[in-house]
C-alpha cells in the first residue's frame, strides 16, 4: 500500500524538479548518473523489492561484480554485486540550489525575512505569526494562509492553532570527507551496511542510521564512528581523507 501510494508522486518529482531547474537556469547544479545499490550476494529478479519497483514503473538494472567494477573502479571489491537505477539524480551542491531557488524567489517579488517564528494565532480570516528577529526584536506577519516547514519544530507550531499532527523527530546522520577527487561519481548504497555514500563538490557525504531522538537529546557520537569505519572499508584510498562535519 505503501509502495502505491508513493509511485505517483515519486514518478512525477522527477519531471517537475527538471522543469524548476530549466526555469532557473541552474541545471549545471545536476547529476544525471543515476545511482547504484551494492549487494554481497547476487539479487534476484525474483525478489520482492525489485518486482515491487517493476510493477510500479521503477528502471532498474541487475549488475555483475564486473559491471560494477566498471561503473565505480575505486569501490573495495566488498559488496560487488548491484542493482542499477540509471534515472535517478543528485545534487552537486544542495546550497548553491537553495541560494538560486531563493534568489528567484525574491526577484518575483516575495520579501524574505529571517526570523524565528514563536507564536501562531488564529485571527478571523488570518493567522498572525509572532517571530523574533536576530537581533531579538519580534515582529508580527499576517496571512491569509500559512506553510509550516519547520521540520522537527513543526508539531509545536501547529499546536498552537489546534492541529494535532502524529509527528515525532527522527534524526538522521552522516559524516562529510573532503577529497581532492571524485572517489564516485553517482550515489552509491552498500545495502547490508546501511549507509549511502553521495559525491558532491569537492567532497563525499556519506550518511547512515536514524533514530527517535526528538528535538533536546544530545546526538549519539557512536553513530558517527560506525559511518566512519563503513565509509573507510567501502573507499579504502580514502584513509587519509579530512572529516569536514558530522551532523
Amino acid at each position: 500500500a505503501g509502495a502505491a501510494a508513493l509511485a505517483p508522486l515519486l514518478a512525477e518529482a522527477g519531471p517537475a524538479w527538471e522543469r524548476r531547474w530549466s526555469m532557473l537556469g541552474c541545471g549545471d547544479l545536476v547529476r544525471r548518473e543515476g545511482c547504484l545499490y551494492l549487494y554481497r550476494e547476487a539479487p534476484s529478479s525474483r525478489e520482492l523489492g525489485f518486482q515491487l519497483r517493476k510493477k510500479h514503473g521503477v528502471h532498474q538494472e541487475l549488475l555483475s561484480p564486473a559491471e560494477v567494477a566498471r561503473l565505480e573502479p575505486a569501490l573495495a571489491p566488498l559488496e560487488r554485486h548491484g542493482v542499477f537505477f540509471p534515472e535517478a539524480m543528485h545534487i552537486d551542491s544542495p546550497g548553491d540550489l537553495m541560494r538560486v531557488m531563493a534568489a528567484a524567489v525574491q526577484r518575483l517579488g516575495a520579501p524574505h525575512r529571517r526570523a524565528r517564528a514563536v507564536q501562531l494565532k488564529g485571527d478571523g480570516f488570518d493567522v498572525v505569526v509572532e517571530a523574533q528577529a536576530t537581533d531579538g526584536v519580534l515582529q508580527s506577519v499576517r496571512a491569509r494562509h500559512v506553510v509550516i516547514s519547520a521540520g522537527a519544530h513543526s508539531l509545536g507550531l501547529a499546536r498552537q492553532v489546534g492541529e494535532s499532527v502524529p509527528l515525532d523527530t527522527e534524526r538522521g546522520y552522516h559524516v562529510e570527507y573532503a577529497v581532492d577527487a571524485p572517489l564516485i561519481r553517482r550515489p552509491v548504497c552498500p545495502v547490508e551496511r546501511g549507509i549511502y555514500a553521495t559525491p558532491l563538490s569537492g567532497r563525499l557525504r556519506v550518511a547512515g542510521t536514524v533514530e527517535f531522538g526528538g528535538v533536546a537529546r544530545p546526538a549519539n557520537p557512536r553513530r558517527w564512528s560506525l559511518i566512519d569505519r563503513g565509509a573507510r572499508e567501502l573507499f579504502p584510498s580514502d584513509r587519509k581523507s579530512t572529516r569536514l562535519n558530522s551532523s
